[in-house]
């Protein structure tokens, strides 16, 4: 890994087949609902970054380990450090979507919303 690797961040879709290779997990999108509306990655749950601490409602489970990604690498990392700051366990950073190799969805899917 070379140290422009390090400013892009993680790729995507590495991150991706740790999350499927898992039998219970989270895959967030902390961008804004109207670019999560634009497109995302398949299975993916929204949790804008301005909406973190609001995480309990869509991330029931801080035990569950959590995979993130944003349009950047520092957004990404700053969702990161909030959710491990508020008590989750096992927190992945995905880095870019702009890097995710496969076909994005666009649409809100149902997602657990605050009772």
């Amino acid at each position: 890994m070379g140290i422009l690797d390090f400013f892009k961040g993680p790729n995507i879709n590495d991150g991706l087949l740790k999350y499927y290779q898992l039998k219970e997990a989270y895959l967030v999108d902390i961008r804004s609902q109207e670019d999560y509306v634009k497109a995302h990655v398949p299975g993916s749950v929204n949790l804008p970054m301005e909406q973190i601490g609001r995480a309990i409602y869509v991330l029931d489970n801080k035990l569950i380990p959590v995979f993130v990604y944003d349009w950047d690498i520092d957004g990404c990392r700053r969702g990161v450090k909030a959710l491990r700051s508020l008590g989750y366990a096992s927190v992945t950073e995905l880095g870019s979507c702009e890097r995710y190799a496969g076909e994005l969805e666009s649409g809100i899917p149902d997602q657990k919303t605050e009772e």
